[in-house]
């Protein structure tokens, strides 16, 4: 659950939509002043996280949408930092809760690289990866490969991931394997404003979710994150997702 919040700063994939080119390793030189500013960021976050490491489950999240993770990969020298909250009430069982510290970097042209900390019953340190092969083109969608809880005893998550930007919309279409099982990934993003995302997405399986969301963005690089989950079966149960993030340029 909880496999895909990361946005980074929403304008980027704004302007993504509008310049392909300007996505990878480039941008303005941050200044000292906010260079400094973004270390006491991360040294603040880690110190959290670092509270929470002894009690801390769910699984590692790529960049992505609500629930499924995407083609799109962090810029180079971009990190993402997060705290998300999945909450849900299955049927057949009791209610659910999971919290997860979230950290991605953008470590190289095209790959992204994170470890994040679930918080709770089920404490666990989970690692994902992720390299896109292919850029979007006019006629083509952007592809990339990645894994979820890498050598974890949550049992790793291969998947392969596209996307493509329509007229109206960008679509997102694979699969990954859980539970032994190749499950079907689907997922559309609207953008109603450079601060303003609405999304929905849905894996295929009896244990997992149909999302409906929407991302708000506020100054300074943190994003709002709030989705819907509908279960695709009792056994999965409805439910709520809550995704805070700040993310910028580090080097």
């Amino acid at each position: 659950m909880g496999y895909a919040h990361k946005h980074g700063d929403i304008r980027t994939h704004v302007d993504h939509i509008y310049d392909a080119s300007s996505v990878i390793g480039c941008g303005r030189k941050p200044s000292i002043k906010a260079m400094l500013l973004r270390r006491k960021i991360v040294s603040l976050y880690f110190c959290i996280a670092a509270l929470f490491a002894s009690i801390g489950a769910a699984l590692s999240s790529p960049t992505g949408l609500n629930l499924i993770p995407t083609a799109d990969t962090l810029p180079y020298g971009e990190t993402s930092l997060g705290f998300s909250t999945t909450a849900t009430r299955p049927r057949m069982d009791g209610a659910t809760k999971e919290s997860l510290f979230e950290t991605e970097f953008g470590i190289g042209e095209h790959f992204e690289f994170g470890v994040d900390r679930a918080v709770g019953a089920n404490a666990a340190t989970l690692v994902n990866g992720k390299y896109r092969l292919y850029d979007e083109s006019r006629l083509t969608p952007a592809v990339a490969v990645g894994m979820q809880n890498i050598a974890t005893n949550t049992g790793s998550m291969p998947f392969i991931a596209a996307c493509k930007t329509l007229s109206v919309a960008r679509v997102h279409f694979g699969t990954i394997k859980t539970g032994g099982t190749f499950r079907a990934m689907l997922g559309i993003e609207k953008y109603l404003s450079r601060l303003v995302t609405i999304q929905s997405d849905y894996m295929s399986g009896a244990g997992n979710w149909t999302t409906i969301g929407m991302v708000i963005g506020v100054p300074s690089g943190w994003n709002l994150n709030a989705a819907w989950l509908i279960g695709n079966s009792d056994s999965s149960g409805n439910g709520y997702t809550i995704d805070l993030e700040w993310g910028g340029q580090l080097w």
